[in-house]
C-alpha cells in the first residue's frame, strides 16, 4: 500500500516541475502587461516675473476642449507629464489679481502630437498689459 500512495505525490511533483519550465501561452500570465508609454510636455516663459507663479497656467486642450493635462509655470518652465497619445493644442494664459489684468501668452500657442513618449517643447513670452 505505500507504494500506491507514493505514486500520487511523485506524479504531481513531476507534473509541477513540467509545468514550471513550459512557457505560457496565456498573455497575462507570461508577466505584467506592458504599460503604454506616455509623452512629456515642457518649456520655457519667457518674461516670466514671480509675480506670475501662482497664476499662469499651461493646458492641453483637444477637440477645442481644455484638458485635465495641465499646470503652472514655476520659475519660468513648466512639464506636463503622462500625456496620452493623441493630438493637442498648448495653450498658456492666467490672471494677476492686484491689477486685474489678464496674462497671455502670445507666439507659441501651437498643435503637438504626442506618440510613443515623444518630447514635446512649446516656448512662451508673456505679454500682460504692463
Amino acid at each position: 500500500m505505500k507504494n500506491k500512495s507514493q505514486f500520487p505525490k511523485a506524479a504531481l511533483t513531476l507534473l509541477s516541475l513540467f509545468l514550471l519550465f513550459v512557457p505560457s501561452t496565456h498573455p497575462q500570465a507570461a508577466g505584467n502587461p506592458q504599460l503604454p508609454v506616455r509623452c512629456t510636455v515642457t518649456g520655457q516663459v519667457k518674461n516670466y516675473l514671480p509675480m506670475y507663479r501662482s497664476v499662469f497656467t499651461i493646458t492641453l486642450f483637444r477637440d477645442g476642449k481644455a484638458t485635465l493635462l495641465k499646470t503652472r509655470v514655476v520659475g519660468s518652465r513648466y512639464t506636463i507629464r503622462n500625456v496620452p497619445d493623441g493630438t493637442y493644442e498648448v495653450r498658456g494664459s492666467g490672471w494677476y489679481q492686484p491689477r486685474n489684468q489678464i496674462i497671455v501668452a502670445v507666439g507659441d500657442d501651437r498643435e503637438i502630437t504626442c506618440t510613443n513618449g515623444t518630447a514635446n517643447s512649446v516656448n512662451f513670452q508673456i505679454n500682460s498689459g504692463e
